[in-house]
């Protein structure tokens, strides 16, 4: 991949995402869809989801970048209260029952957050 293509892949700033903090999101295209997404870092790692329940597929975050529940050990759906595990995406709590959150492949190099599959690529906004 050149540094260009790089450039285009950037979700953002490592900096941007503190453990069980804020998470940032952003749009991908991918097989034809624009699909809503978030990264946030947990336990000092990124992690990458679509920003959708796979209950009845509404956006997660209560208020904007908030995914976190108020432990900060798990992401909480808003709307229904599932909790899913930050690691792996896998519900452990809710109407999703041990159904999971859509990873997005993301990386963490040179400071920045960005997309690590050339099928996915960012909308710019």
């Amino acid at each position: 991949m050149t540094k260009e293509n790089n450039c285009e892949r950037v979700i953002c700033d490592s900096s941007s995402l503190e453990s069980e903090g804020l998470g940032h999101k952003f749009v991908v295209h991918h097989s034809g869809q624009q699909l809503n997404s978030f990264v946030l870092r947990f336990r000092g790692n990124v992690y990458g989801y679509l920003n959708q329940c796979p209950h009845l597929f509404l956006e997660l975050d209560y208020e904007e970048g908030e995914f976190f529940d108020i432990s900060g050990d798990y992401i909480i759906c808003a709307n229904h209260g599932a909790l899913f595990e930050p690691e792996s995406g896998k519900c452990v709590s809710g109407p999703c029952y041990e159904s999971s959150l859509e990873p997005i492949p993301v990386i963490e190099s040179d400071s920045v957050v960005m997309l690590d599959d050339d099928t996915y690529t960012l909308v710019q906004e």
